[in-house]
């Protein structure tokens, strides 16, 4: 006795699935693409290295998070889920990329992430990936 199947896909759902699966491959090439011209355009002064990971879980609600494990680098982590795409984990980069850059100003006494040197931190990641400067990302890259 053969066994029915309980749903078919045809052959057009089948093509639009593996359409997207392609995009989002795309956008996350983007993402990485991104985060070398971070990396070569807007280095840490301090002269540690950045480490980007995506990990499957973070405490709290957080989406993203910076840290400083060693003296020899920064790490960023972030979320990584199906509600995070590439697009999201691009801004939360440029996000946190602002506060590696703007890491030298943390004082535990007068601790401000978002603070006004960041801000202008942030929107210079910002100029890179948008492609503003240096030829970046732009909408081409995303459709």
């Amino acid at each position: 006795m053969k066994k029915k199947l309980h749903y078919q896909i045809s052959s057009e759902e089948l093509s639009k699935h593996f359409q997207r699966q392609e995009k989002d491959k795309n956008r996350w090439l983007v993402f990485w693409r991104s985060a070398r011209l971070l990396k070569a355009l807007l280095p840490p002064q301090c002269g540690r290295k950045v480490r980007i990971k995506r990990v499957n879980k973070l405490p709290g609600n957080a989406l993203a998070i910076t840290s400083r494990p060693n003296d020899k680098y920064f790490l960023i982590r972030i979320l990584n889920t199906e509600e995070i795409n590439a697009v999201t984990a691009l801004l939360l980069l440029v996000h946190e990329w602002g506060h590696v850059l703007d890491w030298k100003n943390y004082d535990l006494e007068s601790f401000e992430p978002h603070n006004d040197k960041w801000g202008v931190y942030t929107a210079q990641c910002w100029r890179i990936v948008s492609g503003e400067i240096f030829g970046g990302i732009n909408e081409r890259h995303l459709d």
